[in-house]
């Protein structure tokens, strides 16, 4: 399609950037594939050469670690200007065909490729063409007449006026402060993310709307393609299923508007989507997306077709071509835009899906062979918090393969020092009992900046970094404090703390819990289920006096659950086993050496 540059405009045709868009991603798509092998073996090397830090080198690791994730979202009166600029987007968009010449140039005696909707109003040879009207159809053949038409049309230009841009300003902007309003209560939970949040329902919103708009305008497709459904699939992917509904709602109204006021359209697009809200599975696999796109879908066909029966339009050729057919093809359009976009709305935007989740929790990536190698203690009590952190958050409002994934990865720090912790050294050697507490206390709080500066080069995403860094909160390294009181009482206890930040979240809080429940666990020798209850209270119960759960929204009642969970799961290991035959070659616990 021979598309053209406006000369009083000199912006390049939408279809030019969808276009370079899509090329885009195909480069960037071979590109990664081509060097992954590269990166994993820069892993490797990384890992390789991995020495401990001092305690003034892991401080300022994690200083500026946490300082230089996501430092655009942390503007003062972020949510305040980008809603300004959302407004202002909207604005443009909607008055596009006023600003902008998209058309290509006609040529007499083909066939014209999309339609033209007049943004304005104008005459030729006497006749009137309102505003919003289509006077050339997509599929005609440009005659004499048309070719004139369209000219008139280029040459009649105006451009909207001061008080329609007022108030399609003052109408955007309220929108946006009401919908401002409807996030803050889902994101009350979420505050140290909500900026973030925003700017990504903003930039989705805006991608939908100007591909409707432009539809629209257009009719190069129908309107009802318009994939507001994947704007649910992503957010239901990397926030949850709070924030879909006043987002489908908005970006949903937003379509009916740019549509010239259709109704119909605006309630097929949010009602067909709307059970994306409240899907009752968690999404792990791709072919689960394409069954959500295929629900979609097919419920806004029922809905379509039932709403043409109750005010007995008629059914013919141009219905089924123009809204039939899109709405049963959207969910799906949906599901594979999904599929195809997640991948670098993560990288952009700094979130994970749980397709990236269920990659990293592939027990022979590099990353974990090299734990294994290094580090074996570590990495089976890993395993071993894995498998009771999801135990003790089921029936809890968390993400539990999140959760999972963090725990394999919350002590790769120690592979920079494997022999400095307990569970990794052998015929009771301990280095510890030839340095001083100081010394120690340096060491093993080092570990989380190692991880975090070893999770930031592989690129672990930014959820499991935070799980690293709050895994131990500002919890007090007892022993070596103790230690250090026997010889200076007046010892600082600030510098046996971790340096945090307090778990923010209910994940890392649970994995801070069970951590420590689960080293505790291998000390215990009476594993009944009192014995054990008491232990896990008392963990719980040290960790609140350190006020390391104030940053988080894990409730009192949660944290019952916990205990019965994990006291459940810790005291039924502690089983009886029969005692075999004397012939068996296996030698019983009190059979004579």
């Amino acid at each position: 399609m021979n598309f053209w540059l406006s000369s009083d405009s000199n912006i390049n045709s939408v279809f030019i950037f969808f276009l370079l868009l899509a090329i885009f991603i195909g480069i960037v798509l071979i590109i990664r594939f081509f060097f992954k092998r590269k990166r994993e073996q820069r892993e490797k090397d990384l890992i390789s050469s991995f020495e401990m830090f001092s305690e003034e080198t892991a401080l300022k690791e994690v200083k500026q670690i946490k300082s230089g994730r996501i430092k655009f979202f942390s503007l003062s009166g972020f949510k305040w200007f980008s809603s300004i600029f959302f407004s202002l987007l909207l604005l443009l968009i909607f008055f596009f065909n006023s600003f902008f010449t998209y058309y290509p140039p006609p040529e007499k005696g083909k066939v014209y490729p999309i339609s033209l909707r007049a943004a304005y109003t104008f005459k030729n040879k006497g006749i009137t063409y309102k505003k919003g009207e289509i006077f050339i159809k997509k599929g005609w053949i440009i005659n004499e007449r048309r070719l004139h038409l369209i000219e008139a049309y280029k040459n009649s230009k105006k451009f909207p006026t001061v008080f329609e841009l007022m108030g399609g300003f003052i109408f955007f902007f309220i929108l946006s402060l009401i919908f401002l309003m409807w996030l803050g209560e889902i994101f009350k939970s979420y505050e140290r993310d909500e900026n973030r949040n925003l700017f990504l329902i903003y930039t989705l919103i805006i991608i939908i709307v100007a591909f409707l708009r432009f539809t629209y305008i257009t009719e190069i497709t129908s309107p009802f393609y318009t994939p507001i459904a994947f704007l649910g699939m992503v957010l239901f992917l990397l926030l949850g299923k709070k924030s879909i509904v006043p987002v489908l709602f908005l970006s949903s109204l937003l379509c009916g508007i740019f549509s010239g006021l259709n109704f119909l359209l605006f309630f097929i697009l949010l009602s067909s989507s709307l059970p994306i809200s409240f899907w009752p599975h968690r999404i792990k696999k791709r072919s689960q997306l394409l069954i959500m796109g295929g629900t979609v879908g097919i419920i806004g066909t029922f809905l379509l077709f039932s709403i043409y029966l109750l005010f007995q339009k008629y059914i013919n050729l141009t219905f089924l071509q123009k809204e039939f057919l899109p709405t049963l093809l959207n969910g799906i359009f949906s599901s594979f835009l999904t599929l195809l976009l997640i991948q670098f709305i993560e990288k952009i935007f700094g979130y994970v899906s749980p397709f990236s989740l269920m990659e990293l929790s592939d027990l022979n990536s590099d990353l974990l062979r090299q734990l294994y190698l290094k580090a074996p203690g570590t990495y089976h009590h890993s395993l071993e918090v894995a498998n009771l952190a999801e135990i003790a958050a089921s029936g809890l409002d968390v993400d539990t393969l999140l959760l999972r994934v963090g725990a394999y990865y919350h002590d790769i720090g120690k592979m920079a020092g494997p022999h400095f912790f307990v569970e990794n050294q052998k015929d009771n050697e301990n280095p510890h009992d030839m340095i001083s507490a100081y010394a120690s206390a340096k060491i093993v709080k080092s570990h989380v900046s190692a991880g975090l500066n070893i999770g930031e080069k592989v690129g672990l995403p930014r959820k499991i970094l935070d799980m690293i860094a709050q895994h131990h909160g500002t919890s007090l390294l007892t022993y070596f404090y103790e230690k250090a009181k026997k010889e200076s009482p007046n010892i600082k206890k600030t510098y046996f703390q971790y340096p945090g930040p307090k778990p923010q979240s209910k994940e890392a809080a649970i994995l801070m819990i069970v951590d420590a429940v689960e080293a505790a666990s291998r000390v215990i020798e009476d594993k009944s289920e009192k014995n054990v209850r008491e232990m896990v209270e008392k963990i719980i119960e040290g960790k609140m006096k350190e006020k390391q759960f104030d940053e988080c929204d894990l409730t009192l009642s949660e944290l019952s659950k916990i205990v019965d969970s994990l006291t459940k799961a810790l005291s039924a290991s502690n089983h009886k086993r029969i005692p075999y035959p004397g012939d068996s070659g296996i030698k019983n616990k009190n059979d004579e050496e």
